[in-house]
Formats: structure tokens, C-alpha cells, sequence
């Protein structure tokens, strides 16, 4: 019988550079709603969290698209921000949008910095990568990577949620885990040429960018 981890991965397309941003952008999205529920509940989508893991260790690819692997596994990031772009703000949006933009901010940051990069580079790449993105199998030091360097910089993202899950050691573990793939998302979204002009001016073709990497519900 198949389960979703037997399902082979597709094999990576080229994007133009609007799917490239959409690409980037609904992966952050999707980073912070896991930021998000991880905070408030303690728990996040497995299958969520798998290729936002999976960017982690993506450093040298030919397409954008090879930073996250399958990106059916994006589905949550894709239908949450092609209905943002429809206007359908919720509370959870106004959370979700905050950490975007903190994150965003952060990766600016980071950009201006070389010595940080490098640094946050050579961390993650003296890791031992994991055979699968799963959890369980990432090295247990991956969170103090943040610590180290995304946390110097200047910004810093206030998490809210529940107290009891945001004092658990392995939850608050996992949002930084999280919050350095969020990062990660917002480098890339600068680096395929993401900015608040190009959201305002190509909405329209950021819908259909989004429909064209995956079913929106």
C-alpha cells in the first residue's frame, strides 16, 4: 500500500522568474504558519515542515524549484498565500504576515552581512545531513545555528503563543529550526528579485504562478 512518503518526487522544473517568486514566498508563508501553530499548539504537519527541512541543506542547485524537493508538500504555503492576494485576511493571516515581514527583515539583514552568511553557511554545511527530512533525523545542534547567528543580527522576531509550549525545550527548539528555514525562504525571495513592488504591481501574475506550481482548493 502507498503512504504519502512512498509517492516519488517529481522532477524539478524551471521556473520563470514570477513562479520563482511565488515559489519563495509561499514557502515563508508556510514557515511562518507552522511558526505559528507550533507556538500555539505545540505540534506541526510533518509532511508541512519536510521540505522546508529539506532547504536547509540546499546550497548549490540548478533551479529554484530543487530547494524544496516535492513541492506538493507546499500545497499549505500555496493556498494560504494565493488567498492573501485575494484579500482574505484573518487574525491567523495578521500572525502569519507579521513573521513574513520579520523574516524578510531578517534576511535583508543577513544579505548586508557576508561575514554572517558565510558563517551561517559553513554551520549548516559542517552538519551531518540527514537521509530523510524528517524531525527525528536532523541533528539535534541544527537549532543553536539560529542562536548563533540569525539572533545576532540587529531584528528580532517576538513569537507569541501558548507560555506552557513556548517553555517546552523541543517546541522551542523546533521554531527556530523553522524560523532559520523561514529565513532561508526570505534570502531566496530577494534573490529571484522579491519586493513589495513587484507583489503590488504583478498580483495577477503571481495568482497564476501560484495555480501553475499547484492546485489551489
Amino acid at each position: 500500500m502507498n503512504t504519502q512518503n512512498d509517492i516519488q518526487s517529481p522532477p524539478s522544473p524551471k521556473l520563470t522568474p514570477v513562479q520563482s517568486q511565488a515559489l519563495a514566498l509561499s514557502a515563508l508563508i508556510q514557515c511562518c504558519e507552522l511558526v505559528r501553530q507550533l507556538a500555539t499548539s505545540g505540534m506541526a504537519n510533518e509532511y508541512q515542515v519536510k521540505p522546508l527541512l529539506h532547504s536547509l541543506f540546499q546550497f548549490t542547485v540548478d533551479h529554484s524549484s530543487e530547494i524544496y524537493g516535492d513541492l506538493r508538500l507546499l500545497e499549505q504555503g500555496f493556498n494560504r498565500t494565493f488567498h492573501l492576494f485575494n484579500g482574505q485576511i484573518t487574525d491567523i493571516d495578521k500572525d502569519i504576515l507579521k513573521y513574513a515581514t520579520n523574516l524578510i527583515a531578517l534576511a535583508d539583514e543577513l544579505l548586508r552581512n557576508p561575514n554572517m552568511s558565510n558563517i551561517l553557511q559553513l554551520r549548516l554545511n559542517h552538519l551531518t545531513r540527514p537521509t530523510t527530512d524528517e524531525w527525528i533525523e536532523l541533528p539535534p545542534n541544527i537549532n543553536d545555528i539560529y542562536t548563533d547567528t540569525i539572533s545576532k543580527l540587529g531584528h528580532r522576531i517576538q513569537v507569541t503563543g501558548d507560555p506552557q509550549h513556548l517553555k517546552n525545550t523541543l517546541t522551542s527548539s523546533r521554531i527556530r529550526t523553522v524560523l532559520l528555514a523561514g529565513v532561508r525562504a526570505a534570502v531566496l525571495w530577494r534573490q529571484v528579485g522579491g519586493s513589495k513592488i513587484t507583489l503590488f504591481l504583478q498580483r495577477s501574475k503571481f495568482k497564476d504562478a501560484i495555480r501553475s506550481l499547484s492546485p489551489i482548493n
